[in-house]
């Protein structure tokens, strides 16, 4: 069994998956950098400006099932960073004057979990005491004398590593990952539906009552009311995420086009209509895996290249299953060490 020789581990990307990952690693006494491309941390959980705060341009809300992430939602809860929404609470309330009935009185029912402010709140917590370095665009990575290298764009060479994690979507990871047979089979056939999403603030109040709506079929996936959700700005903000057929139409067109097609379709949802007073809109390219294998693994790990793969290049989308996959993977880069040494 190789021992570790004490050279931290590189884990590419400061997603949730990423962060999961480096987290249980640091936790179980590895030493550990994380290479982010990007100038912000969160992957999926983006959020964009706003003259109503951060707003959830990515995911919007979480669910979860399995324990150990339900841990890690209840702690978050209870630091004032993720806020139960529920239906039939005081936030959903009828709109003045629509039809619903004002004396509806029917229990609340939690319909998943928000960030406060935001979504971000959760890669933030994840990041707290790890090393990030932001804006490092990993181009190669390369294993010399048993130990990796990582090369950014800008020719920065970072290592050695005794260990490297992919944490990235599948076409990026496999940029990096060219000639290295393991990691090509378990990507080169990966593919994502796309999203277009489009945030909104009428000039004057839409009368709806909708909170959220997922739709199976049609040009919209999800629509619903940000506004509608705990701790939010009591100024009216709709999002709505476009089907991965619709999207994946117009991946290469203009986003003010995009735009107005959005308006459009968010107005005939709502059955209402009023002008923007802010708008927003953008491309969503690996929005969601479109091929998962419900039966497949989670992770992926190779003991003879010391390195694995994390995220939903190999799990599903959602947040849950990209937190999972990372921590898994963590437990299993150090059951097969045997020992990382302490940073």
């Amino acid at each position: 069994m190789r021992k570790s020789s004490g050279y931290p581990v590189a884990v590419v990307g400061a997603g949730v998956a990423g962060l999961a990952c480096a987290r249980k690693l640091r936790e179980l006494g590895a030493a550990v950098e994380v290479l982010e491309a990007q100038h912000s941390i969160g992957g999926r959980c983006f959020a964009v400006a706003s003259p109503f705060g951060a707003l959830d341009a990515g995911c919007a809300a979480i669910n979860g099932q399995k324990l150990p992430f339900l841990r890690e939602v209840d702690r978050l809860v209870r630091l004032g960073s993720l806020a139960p929404w529920h239906l039939n609470s005081y936030r959903d309330q009828p709109e003045d004057g629509s039809p619903e009935e004002e004396d509806d009185i029917r229990p609340p029912r939690r319909i998943g979990y928000v960030g406060v402010p935001a979504l971000t709140s959760l890669p933030r917590f994840l990041a707290q005491g790890l090393p990030v370095q932001l804006g490092f665009e990993a181009e190669s990575i390369q294993r010399k004398f048993g130990n990796w290298f990582v090369r950014s764009a800008g020719g920065i060479l970072k290592g050695p590593y005794d260990q490297v994690v992919l944490a990235m979507p599948a076409p990026r990871s496999l940029a990096l990952a060219r000639n290295i047979a393991p990691l090509e089979r378990a990507l080169a056939a990966v593919r994502y539906d796309p999203c277009w999403v489009l945030l909104m603030s009428p000039r004057s109040p839409i009368r709806s009552n909708l909170v959220q709506r997922t739709l199976s079929s049609g040009p919209i996936r999800w629509v619903g009311g940000l506004h509608r959700q705990p701790a939010r700005s009591r100024s009216q903000v709709w999002a709505l995420h476009a089907s991965a057929s619709w999207s994946a139409a117009r991946l290469e067109c203009d986003a003010d086009l995009v735009c107005a097609e959005l308006v459009d379709l968010l107005s005939a949802n709502l059955a209402s209509s009023a002008p923007s007073a802010w708008l927003h809109a953008q491309l969503w390219r690996h929005a969601f895996r479109a091929d998962h294998n419900a039966s497949a693994p989670d992770y992926f790990w190779s003991d003879t290249d010391q390195i694995g793969i994390c995220g939903d290049s190999v799990s599903a989308s959602s947040i849950e299953a990209v937190f999972l996959s990372g921590q898994q993977l963590a437990l299993r880069m150090v059951e097969q060490v045997g020992r990382l040494q302490a940073a």
